[in-house]
């Protein structure tokens, strides 16, 4: 499959960045492509929900977008970037302003990512995830203390609000290297609603404590999973991914 960067890469395009996609716990955030210019190798994108802050500048960034391959098949392409610049008042086509990102591109990184492998699934209201995570001293609750950003078949993206009913939230205290005990309900409320509960050790791989203006960020890497319940997830994320695949197409 020949790729072209100024075939897939076009104004409008709804894209995602991830940040170090090829670790055990990348940060994949929703975006949109502004504008191009192919020309200089350059694009410029809609600032991200949680923003992309200057802090992740050092961080390997990959920009990805779903694309049909010879067969007509969704596909997932990446391109490997870095960011130039950040803007407080791009001008839209309809004079209004916003906050973007101009980012700089190399074409040669340009392939098709395994999606199975590499991209990782941020629940939503049709894929749920709710999960509880404890220690020793503490019990934390999903939507309350944290919330799960995005899950892979290794790993967990955990935002964690700095404060929580007014007052600093503990979960901000864990540290790289902790062990963690965490339960996860993965939740398919399509016509026949099915939930799925596991229990497994995490260990908290990276952590980032200013990943936006009110959240932290933790990375934790799954430890300890059964084979059954490792087949339990991978199902669970693949009908999710598939499920998005087919949102995007209309289908």
């Amino acid at each position: 499959m020949t790729l072209q960067a100024e075939l897939i890469y076009r104004p409008g395009t709804k894209i995602e960045v991830v940040f170090e996609m090829d670790s055990d716990t990348p940060i994949v955030l929703p975006s949109l492509l502004y504008e191009c210019d192919h020309q200089a190798m350059q694009m410029t994108i809609a600032q991200t929900r949680p923003e992309i802050l200057p802090s992740l500048q050092s961080k390997n960034m990959t920009v990805t977008t779903l694309v049909n391959d010879e067969l007509h098949r969704k596909c997932r392409a990446g391109v490997d970037c870095r960011i130039l610049e950040f803007s407080k008042t791009y001008r839209l086509s309809n004079n209004k302003t916003a906050s973007a990102i101009r980012i700089g591109y190399t074409p040669d990184s340009l392939q098709i990512i395994n999606i199975r492998s590499a991209y990782r699934f941020r629940p939503n209201t049709v894929f749920r995830v709710d999960s509880t995570i404890r220690n020793d001293a503490s019990t934390f609750l999903s939507e309350r203390d944290f919330k799960i950003d995005n899950i892979s078949f290794t790993g967990i993206g955990l935002l964690i609000p700095r404060q929580v009913g007014g007052v600093v939230n503990p979960m901000m205290d864990v540290v790289v290297g902790q062990t963690l005990t965490i339960e996860l309900r993965l939740i398919d409320t399509r016509e026949n609603p099915r939930d799925t509960i596991m229990t497994c050790d995490v260990v908290v791989v990276r952590k980032e404590s200013e990943f936006n203006r009110k959240s932290g960020f933790a990375g934790v890497r799954l430890t300890g999973l059964s084979h059954q319940d490792v087949e339990k997830l991978s199902r669970f994320i693949h009908h999710a991914q598939l499920h998005e695949i087919r949102a995007a197409s209309g289908l």
